[in-house]
């Protein structure tokens, strides 16, 4: 069979396995689904290798050793398993990148199907799985009909019930048929040349595959008297050593050997060796495989051996009754072999289970991203016992699990707790920590800060974090190793959020100058981080140049629509927005919804789905986006000054876009401490207003400010439209040519429709006549148009023409307005003319309107 068209990962069939046509025919169907299911040692693993044997189709086999394992920690040992039957090592690579992102395990697996074609899966010890990946499994084999699984099952599970042959057409062996039976039990006792009585056999042993094999080759035969899972169990414990003698004269090491390395549910030869002393791991493993208490599976370098599960236990027992002082120190080699070998979650569970939290925070450290994406679940449960007391020690920890709980959307509370807890922590150990501990503890108390809205702490411990990691040496670089680009990224979040839009680009480029050299996907958050920053910031030159880059690069599959690539959706969408194209700007930012709940960035996703909105004509529609998704986040306690005052400069924008310049006014007023940003919202306001004056004394003001590119831009737009409207023509030159390269430098045109119809079209005339062709292409772009209304200047009203605006509401006639007012009709006549005079109206009804429209009716 060529390697294309076979079972890869499938474990090999030990050489006195039994053939047992009886239950291959049971699988022998055309079954979407087959189940197998028994006790450990009831010989599953051995029907399905058998019948993965005989297929010749390509397919991958994988078995799940952890509880409650995730979809994507099952997906991710798939697509290991496929790279020995042809997929290749680009694709294999991409898609186990993938898999640092939650949430897009089955997509991948049809991406994968969509590759292969016809595949065949095969899980062992599938039980394993969480009921919810058991549940989708089930529901990705019926809508993929290229598919087919067979599962070897302990337990009742999803697969099992009823519902699930209603749902996938299913084959089932169940335990009963998984007994050996007499002539099958015969097979076997002849191969072993024993003296026992098949049938007696097969009777005591319940015909447990692994006890009839133990039973039949201990030459200890029992009788009718014996009990009939207590002999078994006996002899299965105490073949080791009698097995051991028959072997060689090196006995005592081999029952040494098969005791220290049971601690690990993995082993490599290398593993074994280490573990046991012994050099001759390999060879040993092979003897340990032909007596049928363990297999290998994989090939080359991914090549591992494991017990089966009864076998593990029982030599754990044994191990733990003859060097009980040595078990500690063997499951810590375990997992710091883990650590070394990407298996970060195994690692963190024998930590815990030995209380050894130090060597728990050093897998959490080493195996940051798999533990984000695969484990949640299973690393909640795992410190579902322990205090806060124990953890306050442990920030890493601390950290990972307020991580989770805040993804969760249903444990802010315990997020916020725990992100409390991880800064006190990182405080408490910076004192004799290393230069790369001290960057990593700082880092973390930065993000832990900005998660929960403090951003002035954030920014503090993110200013001391960059500084420790401008300043590392190459032996502390080497310290950090695949942690680095990611404490770059913190870092620069949170200078993005506090203000500090050059640092943050100085982090994110150092992310990707990292995560390139160490060849980690990592660099490509970096990316999209510097990308959504710099086109948020308003160098869209800059951030279209990065995205064409980007683009060049391979990128793991449905990254960009997660928490990784969510600055770069954004900075896709701020581009298009710059040519007026919302379509392709609302598809950017619709793949980042289900994310739009938990993720920090939501902010900045709500914004730039309000200048959608807004460019459609719709500001009252985003407003209403925008209000409601401030109410959900407030819910969670995810809101913070920083972020509403943020808001409500976007929210001033939509009400000023909704013909309510006094709402804006107000969102303005009440943003608390004046930010570059609320000033030049409040100047666009005023310039909507048509008060020119004041529009240019606010702009002199924002530029007292540090501002952003886009900020500056849109100062700029506002100052020439105001020197414009005022004629301010010995102004007007100098100003208006500067104003009109900054856009064109950064190729930012968006400031233009922040400002009046007529002011935009001032600007366009200006640029027409300025005799600088280069300068035109920015103020004429195709789509460019105002989104927010004309708007007359508010009239000075008098004292008393307000009184006769009042009466004129009230009253249709001169006459009464004077009876009204105990005036004479020639006074009202009078104040009638000024009134309509400065209304710009000519008759009653038209005065009345604009009265109501721009609030002058007096109370």
């Amino acid at each position: 069979m060529s390697s294309a068209h076979r079972i890869a990962g499938a474990p090999r069939i030990p050489a006195a396995a039994v053939v047992r046509p009886r239950l291959l025919a049971m699988l022998d169907t055309d079954a979407a689904l087959h189940v197998v299911r028994g006790p450990a040692g009831s010989g599953k693993t051995v029907l399905l290798a058998q019948w993965a044997q005989s297929a010749d189709v390509r397919g991958a086999w994988v078995t799940i050793d952890r509880p409650r394992t995730t979809a994507s920690a099952l997906v991710r040992a798939i697509v290991r398993a496929l790279s020995a039957v042809g997929l290749p090592a680009a694709v294999v690579s991409s898609m186990e990148a993938a898999l640092d992102v939650r949430g897009a395990a089955w997509e991948l697996l049809t991406d994968i199907v969509n590759q292969v074609g016809d595949l065949r899966i095969v899980i062992d010890d599938a039980d394993q799985l969480d009921d919810e990946t058991l549940t989708e499994l089930l529901d990705f084999v019926r809508r993929t009909p290229a598919v087919r699984v067979a599962a070897a099952v302990r337990r009742s599970s999803p697969l099992t019930e009823p519902g699930a042959a209603l749902a996938v057409d299913t084959t089932s062996v169940p335990p009963t048929a998984l007994a050996f039976t007499a002539e099958e039990t015969a097979t076997l006792v002849a191969r072993t040349d024993s003296a026992h009585d098949p049938a007696l056999l097969a009777e005591l042993t319940g015909g447990l595959a692994i006890a009839v094999r133990a039973m039949a080759v201990s030459g200890e035969p029992v009788t009718a008297e014996s009990a009939n899972v207590g002999p078994a169990l006996a002899a299965i414990e105490s073949y080791y050593s009698l097995r051991a003698r028959a072997l060689d004269e090196h006995s005592a090491q081999l029952r040494r050997f098969l005791l220290t390395t049971s601690v690990a549910d993995v082993l490599t030869a290398e593993l074994a060796s280490d573990l046991s002393g012994d050099p001759r791991g390999a060879e040993l493993l092979d003897l340990v495989e032909a007596d049928g208490f363990g297999m290998w599976t994989g090939y080359d370098s991914s090549r591992v051996f494991t017990y089966t599960t009864l076998v593990r236990e029982l030599l754990q027992r044994d191990l733990r009754r003859t060097f009980p002082g040595e078990v500690d120190g063997l499951l810590r080699r375990v997992a710091r072999w883990s650590i070394e070998h990407e298996r970060p979650f195994s690692a963190l569970s024998i930590a815990v289970g030995i209380n050894d939290l130090s060597l728990a925070s050093d897998a959490v450290r080493h195996g940051w991203l798999q533990l984000l994406a695969s484990h949640g679940a299973q690393t909640r449960e795992l410190f579902a016992g322990t205090s806060l007391l124990a953890l306050r020690r442990y920030p890493l920890i601390t950290m990972l699990l307020a991580v989770y709980f805040n993804a969760s959307g249903l444990h802010r509370a315990r997020a916020v707790q725990l992100f409390g807890l991880a800064i006190i922590s990182t405080r408490a150990q910076r004192g004799g920590a290393s230069a790369p501990e001290r960057a990593l503890l700082r880092t973390m108390e930065s993000a832990s800060l900005r998660v929960i809205g403090r951003f002035s702490g954030a920014d503090e411990a993110a200013l001391d974090a960059f500084d420790i990691l401008q300043h590392l040496s190459p032996a502390d670089h080497d310290d950090l190793d695949r942690l680095e680009p990611a404490l770059w990224a913190h870092v620069g979040t949170t200078f993005l959020y506090t203000g500090r839009p050059d640092e943050a680009i100085t982090c994110f480029r150092a992310g990707i100058a990292v995560g390139d050299a160490l060849q980690r996907p990592s660099a490509l958050t970096c990316l999209a981080l510097l990308a959504g920053t710099l086109a948020l910031h308003g160098d869209i030159r800059a951030a279209q140049a990065l995205c064409r880059e980007a683009d060049a690069r391979v990128w793991p599959p449905r990254w960009k629509d997660g928490y990784a690539g969510s600055l770069f959706r954004l900075a896709e969408a701020l581009i298009a927005l710059e040519h007026g194209d919302t379509d392709t700007a609302e598809q950017r930012i619709r793949g980042l919804d289900p994310h739009r709940e938990t993720i920090e960035h939501w902010p900045l996703i709500d914004h730039v789905d309000a200048m959608i909105s807004l460019l459609r004509g719709q500001p009252d529609v985003a407003l209403t986006r925008i209000d409601e998704s401030i109410r959900t986040h407030r819910k969670r306690s995810a809101t913070s000054p920083q972020t509403l005052q943020r808001l409500g400069t976007t929210r001033a924008l939509l009400q000023l876009a909704g013909g309510d310049s006094d709402a804006a006014t107000r969102t303005l007023a009440g943003a608390g401490k004046q930010s570059g940003g609320t000033i030049v919202g409040q100047a666009r306001v005023t310039l909507g207003r048509g008060d020119r004056i004041g529009a240019l004394r606010l702009t002199l003001l924002a530029r007292q400010r540090t501002l952003s590119i886009r900020q500056t831009a849109e100062t700029d737009v506002i100052r020439l439209a105001a020197l414009l409207g005022e004629g301010r023509d010995a102004e007007v030159q100098d100003v208006g040519a500067a104003t009109l390269a900054f856009l064109t430098d950064h190729d930012i045109a968006f400031p233009l429709t922040l400002i009046p119809p007529a002011d935009l079209l001032a600007i366009q005339e200006f640029a027409a006549r300025l005799g600088r062709e280069e300068l035109v292409p920015i103020v004429t772009r195709p789509g460019l148009r105002s989104v927010v209304p004309d708007q007359l200047p508010i009239p000075a009203l008098s004292e008393r023409e307000h009184v006769v605006l009042r009466e004129l509401v009230r009253h249709g006639s001169v006459a009464d307005i004077a009876a009204a007012l105990s005036v004479s009709p020639n006074t009202v006549k009078s104040q009638l003319r000024s009134i309509y005079r400065k209304l710009g109206v000519t008759n009653r009804d038209d005065a009345i309107t604009i009265a109501t429209t721009r609030d002058l009716d007096p109370r």
